[in-house]
């Protein structure tokens, strides 16, 4: 493990460890490091795959499964399928040029797969770095990276005398909102997040997923729902609070409205439904005006210390931080793929040792393979008719609900989808004519026949 004290940390004035990454002259281009990180960052089952070939030999999709059973020993963890190791290197290992297609026989009738010099010179290193990480963390490297598909334009890179392909994949991403939320005064709202990244309506779904890791803390205001919720301070004035304006009896029942409740959370309209439930005869104003005289009167209820405001509001709809422990672990990833991508020789020695070290220690193999496995999305992949049928269940049960609410209620199923997923799944119910969505704004759903 790569020691905290290599963790490049400066002082801000105000105390805050912020980050700065090294000034040297980059050695590999955040392309180039975010296609190695698609390859072998989000899966060690996939990691331990490419390190079978680093013996230089051909393997075939059968001497892909013995090799991984061989390197977990007498008590194997996860044998994947053949296919699985198979199509670990023809869609993610060869595309980013670490390994190459290699006929066996001259008549082209069998061939397999056999690491490359580029392999060899990065792969390996990084391979050892990730899985030595993993090894120290509980969360899997899929926790961290993400997905390694992506539906965006191809484009090539040329790495020295090979082309390679790039796309804008999860790792990558992910990678840049590591580094923003590191050297950012945190919390930071997610908008400032995806300006700072470019990313504005596109990191979403990443934070949301890092967070139900526990990789990061995110939290948001679901869409159609209210900005502010009040509730009356276990600790307040015990004088009557002064009036707004002229409204002294109003500022006085809105004020006893939420003292008789004070554990519950309220919207400026529950309050005025319960004044209009007490009080039927005598609100006549126009709603709008009355809504808008509530909202003064709660603002000048808080401001005088009777109330207390949930930390979202019109202007702050969303935060994004880390906690210490978290703040520590994303430091030391960090700062590992920095010393990585700037070429330090000593790092990429201590890579190559760990990926010697780790596959020639099944007890290790073994505890990596079931990690992968238990965080591989394929690998606990539920069938797509019962999800879709545990998806119109949850929304039968809860007319209204949104997408967020329906990914959080399937883990009640044992099902954990990412919210991208949950949506997809959703669409297609749509376009079955099953549900429905509600209103303009936002995602809430309702089965077709309950409209």
């Amino acid at each position: 493990m790569i020691e905290q004290k290599d963790c490049l940390f400066v002082l801000r004035n105000n105390g805050d460890q912020i980050l700065e990454r090294q000034s040297a002259t980059e050695k590999i281009s955040d392309e180039e490091l975010g296609n190695l990180l698609a390859a072998l960052g989000n899966n060690e089952a996939k990691t331990l795959t490419f390190l079978t070939l680093s013996d230089g030999n051909i393997a075939t999709a059968s001497g892909l499964a013995s090799k991984i059973s061989r390197f977990q020993g007498s008590l194997p963890a996860w044998n994947p399928h053949k296919s699985t190791l198979f199509t670990y290197c023809e869609s993610s290992l060869t595309p980013i040029g670490l390994v190459a297609k290699e006929f066996i026989d001259d008549k082209a009738n069998a061939w397999g797969y056999q690491i490359t010099d580029y392999g060899r010179r990065l792969g390996i290193p990084l391979a050892g770095l990730l899985l030595d990480f993993s090894r120290e963390h509980k969360e899997a490297l899929y926790h961290f990276f993400g997905r390694t598909q992506s539906v965006t334009q191809e484009s090539e890179l040329d790495v020295g005398s090979k082309t390679i392909q790039v796309k804008k994949r999860s790792p990558r991403e992910r990678l840049r909102i590591f580094w923003d939320l590191l050297t950012s005064k945190l919390p930071v709202r997610e908008v400032d997040l995806g300006s700072h990244l470019k990313e504005s309506s596109a990191i979403g779904h990443h934070l949301d997923d890092l967070d139900r890791f526990g990789i990061i803390q995110y939290d948001s205001i679901e869409p159609n729902k209210p900005i502010a919720y009040f509730q009356v301070l276990s600790e307040r004035p015990e004088i009557t609070p002064s009036a707004v304006g002229t409204h002294k009896v109003l500022t006085n029942v809105i004020y006893d409205v939420l003292k008789t409740s004070p554990e519950q959370w309220f919207t400026r309209e529950q309050v005025r439904d319960a004044i209009i439930k007490e009080f039927p005869d005598k609100v006549t104003l126009d709603q709008n005006d009355f809504l808008a005289n509530i909202s003064r009167i709660l603002t000048h209820l808080v401001r005088e210390g009777y109330l207390k405001r949930q930390k979202f509001g019109n202007f702050t709809q969303s935060e994004v931080s880390l906690s210490e422990p978290q703040r520590t672990v994303l430091c030391q990833l960090i700062t590992m793929l920095d010393r990585f991508q700037q070429g330090d020789l000593e790092l990429l020695a201590f890579g190559r040792q760990k990926a010697a070290e780790i596959t020639n220690n099944p007890g290790i193999v073994s505890k990596l393979m079931l990690k992968a496995k238990e965080a591989s999305p394929e690998a606990n992949k539920t069938p797509v008719a019962i999800t879709q049928g545990s998806i119109l269940a949850i929304i039968r049960n809860n007319p209204g609900i949104n997408t967020r609410t329906v990914q959080k209620k399937l883990e009640e199923f044992d099902q954990k989808l990412t919210l991208l997923r949950v949506s997809k799944i959703i669409a297609s119910l749509r376009k079955a004519n099953l549900v429905e969505r509600i209103g303009e704004k936002g995602f809430h759903w309702r089965l077709k026949e309950d409209s």
